[in-house]
């Protein structure tokens, strides 16, 4: 039994050198090194092999501090020395490939045969430093980002109360401007010339009022407080309605514009922002038409258990590289900008949200120089019932 426990002693001690995570070097009284594990190969860039038999100096130790070690360790046997046993020390070290790096040594002694032996426990404190850098330099990115996200959700709420805020303040000039743009339109005493300047006043008043439209929709995206109204609606007259209003518009720009509708059940839509949407959808074909190019078409039809609004134009369609990014905000396609100066790229991602929030799909196909075609599917499962 006692054979047994020395046995089972040695394996665990050595299995334990072995598989230790710092470097583990054991030296005799004379400096020279007898044991050397694995993790001291992998630090220091030794094998066992290469080193043991040699002076720990001649290792590990900085040429430039070898001389100040042996006389230091000198001290230490002759008893003259000062408590280096059991104490964490920090010190230089050196790599196989001549680099130097800072450890922490800590020395233990034992009697063995007669004779006092070394064991250094070491530890390479470049990592660790590295780690805790690493892990300081996290906390404050951590902390830097969260007083910056707490600055743009700050700045967030502030955007979000002046886009509402202004939107409100300039709705109030613009619908007296297009009241009395409406009252001066009957007056059968005013010239040709002037109804054409009245015109112009209610288009671009309509303009602004679309555009403060599409920001408060943006707005209400931004913040998550985007909420339709639906009720059932038959979609055909809301569609008609945008399309009369539309025609003044494309007439100015000697551009058709035609609808035709299919038989389909009522269903339930926020119908304010259905004709926002097609509002847009429709603005866009008319602008991006040639004068005196081939007519608008917009259709609404009922298949597949969904109300279906498309419209199609000959126009100067998109180049096929820029159609992924269509519904992007302020996204306006290369040739639009080259050939028309108007426009904010709002209109089709302020539709497109619109048709998300019904549950919709929004598609678009284009071939430059040849027109494009939008279609937004508006999903009906329980048309056929009434739209309840």
């Amino acid at each position: 039994m006692p054979t047994w426990t020395s046995e089972y002693r040695l394996a665990r001690a050595d299995a334990r050198f072995r598989s230790a995570i710092d470097a583990v070097v054991t030296i005799n009284a004379d400096g020279r090194i007898v044991e050397w594990n694995p993790a001291a190969e992998r630090m220091f860039g030794w094998t066992a092999d290469d080193v043991v038999g040699h002076d720990i100096a001649d290792v590990v130790v900085p040429e430039r501090l070898r001389a100040a070690h042996h006389a230091g360790f000198q001290r230490y046997l002759t008893g003259r020395g000062g408590r280096i046993l059991d104490q964490r020390h920090e010190m230089p070290a050196l790599r196989h490939d001549g680099s130097e790096f800072t450890v922490e040594l800590t020395v233990t002694a034992f009697e063995a045969g007669g004779r006092t032996w070394f064991t250094g426990w070491i530890r390479d404190l470049s990592e660790l430093r590295a780690e805790r850098a690493a892990r300081v330099s996290l906390e404050q990115v951590s902390e830097r980002l969260g007083q910056q996200n707490r600055s743009l959700r700050e700045l967030d709420t502030l955007k979000t109360e002046l886009v509402a805020s202004v939107s409100h303040e300039l709705r109030t000039p613009l619908t007296v401007i297009m009241g009395f743009a409406e009252l001066l339109t009957g007056d059968r005493d005013l010239s040709a010339a002037h109804l054409t300047f009245i015109d112009a006043i209610t288009q671009n008043a309509q303009r602004l009022t679309q555009l403060i439209d599409s920001l408060l929709v943006l707005n209400h995206l931004d913040s998550d407080t985007l909420r339709l109204e639906p009720t059932a609606h038959d979609p055909r007259p809301l569609i008609h309605s945008v399309v009369e209003a539309l025609q003044n518009r494309a007439t100015a720009r000697d551009v058709g514009l035609s609808l035709t509708t299919s038989d389909g059940p009522p269903c339930r839509f926020d119908a304010p922002r259905l004709q926002q949407s097609a509002s847009n959808l429709i603005d866009n074909a008319v602008k991006f038409t040639p004068p005196g190019g081939q007519a608008v078409a917009v259709s609404v039809t009922w298949t597949d258990q969904a109300w279906v609004l498309r419209v199609c134009d000959h126009g100067i369609g998109v180049p096929s590289a820029e159609l992924d990014n269509l519904g992007t905000r302020f996204y306006r396609a290369t040739n639009a900008v080259e050939e028309y100066s108007s426009g904010t790229g709002l209109g089709l991602a302020v539709s497109k949200a619109i048709v998300d929030e019904h549950g919709g799909r929004l598609d678009i196909s284009s071939v430059e120089g040849r027109g494009t075609t939008v279609t937004a599917t508006f999903p009906c499962p329980d048309g056929r019932d009434g739209g309840r």
